[in-house]
């Protein structure tokens, strides 16, 4: 059965932006990541400045999840929006009351016959160190979170300058509750006997785009372009400014793996293109 329509649901910096401009890209998907309003982050608190503060509310953001998907089509095309989440509120970029998704907005997913794409970013020292990124060029710069995301010389410096992650020593601690958050995430929405939903992880997604494309029940011989391309050259440690304490850190944990393939070289570039025919 296809897919009314789709919510990408992901934690920030897993290269949610990305895969929504790539899917934006599809002739049959129409995957909103303009400014404003109903834009691709539809519950995340970047938008609270713009909306009543009752969108912290599960139950508003249940009814306004019911009038969007009313009609789920766009002019004939299939509709996602993305969803940032933190299960429990507790990280930077998450300041909702209630946490996405609480059970009454996943009844309303699966009433509307939504699907859900559940993204997440297998290394998680990349994820941590471009929230830093962005939050570092932030507050140099005086810009807003999705500025920062798009800086570019020469209003800014770019993605290659360097700056500190702070208290290093806390970074495995906070890994590891990146990963809860997904997995408790991941575990609701594979406990709900009506939502149909898949879990996808970013790394895989720049060699292949198949079978997101599958699950939402549209076309895969196409070739996806992003119109957001976010290009990491520099290594961790040209990156950081602390890079050795950032390795001592997590040099007995279970994500120095992370740290050493960034350093290699690897799990760096995103591709601007996506060809799905033979993958």
């Amino acid at each position: 059965m296809a897919c009314a329509g789709f919510i990408l649901l992901a934690q920030a910096k897993t290269g949610s932006t990305w895969l929504m401009s790539m899917l934006s890209s599809h002739p049959d998907v129409h995957a909103a990541h303009t400014s404003g309003t109903w834009n691709h982050e539809l519950f995340s608190p970047y938008t609270q400045n713009s909306v009543p503060n009752s969108w912290n509310s599960s139950a508003v953001r249940t009814n306004i999840m019911a009038n969007v998907f009313s009609n789920a089509r766009h002019n004939g095309e299939l509709l996602g929006f993305k969803a940032l989440y933190c299960d429990g509120g507790v990280s930077f970029y998450c300041g909702l009351k209630d946490a996405f998704p609480q059970p009454a907005e996943l009844d309303a997913i699966a009433a509307a016959g939504l699907c859900i794409l559940h993204l997440t970013r297998r290394n998680r020292v990349a994820q941590a160190i471009s929230r830093q990124g962005a939050m570092a060029r932030q507050k140099t710069y005086n810009i807003t979170p999705s500025a920062a995301n798009h800086c570019r010389p020469p209003k800014c410096a770019g993605r290659n300058s360097s700056f500190l992650l702070p208290y290093p020593e806390r970074l495995p601690n906070q890994l590891r509750q990146q990963v809860g958050e997904h997995e408790a995430i991941a575990k609701r929405l594979a406990e709900h006997e009506n939502l149909r939903s898949m879990h996808i992880v970013y790394e895989e997604l720049t060699e292949c785009f198949k079978a997101p494309l599958r699950f939402l029940g549209v076309r895969s011989n196409v070739t996806l372009s992003a119109q957001f391309l976010k290009d990491h050259t520099a290594r961790p440690s040209e990156l950081l400014d602390n890079f050795d304490a950032v390795a001592h850190a997590l040099a007995s944990t279970e994500f120095m793996s992370d740290l050493t393939r960034l350093e290699s070289g690897l799990d760096m570039k995103t591709s601007s293109t996506a060809k799905v025919l033979d993958c």
